[in-house]
């Protein structure tokens, strides 16, 4: 079992800390994994965090209380904004599209979601961190 991973008071979901340590959990370099997710304009230059960057990424996220990053709820997108301290951001599409877990409805399997570009907020692409792994193919999941 994998030793367990907090950053900023948040565990990151067991299945994505077995993931980072068995080395599955880096970006596909096959563009179409990711398009079923994501929106093809989205994706630039898609980057998953390793445990180092989350921790540096995420330093001061808590602190965060630009609109542009918090996004705001609205109905183009849900959840459509963020809440910096429920949420750890985990990588990019591109530069400004970030990757992020929402910690708001489960402390233990957060949802996925990504800052959509076009200025709408934050979109869910997945109930949970084995469902995002499961729909990038990033290799079997690990108890």
């Amino acid at each position: 079992m994998s030793k367990s991973v907090e950053i900023n008071g948040l565990l990151l979901p067991s299945v994505l800390v077995a993931a980072m340590a068995k080395g599955v959990w880096r970006a596909p370099r096959a563009s179409e994994a990711w398009y079923g997710l994501f929106p093809r304009a989205e994706v630039v230059r898609p980057e998953l965090y390793h445990t180092a960057q989350m921790k540096r990424v995420n330093s001061d996220w808590a602190q965060e209380s630009d609109p542009l990053y918090i996004g705001r709820a609205n109905s183009k997108c849900q959840p459509g904004n963020l809440d910096p301290r429920r949420s750890l951001l985990i990588g990019e599409l591109q530069p400004d599209a970030l990757i992020g877990l929402d910690y708001r409805e489960s402390a233990t399997s957060p949802s996925v979601v990504y800052l959509v570009s076009s200025d709408d907020g934050w979109m869910r692409v997945a109930p949970n961190i084995e469902s995002f792994i499961a729909a990038l193919r990033l290799g079997e999941l690990v108890d």
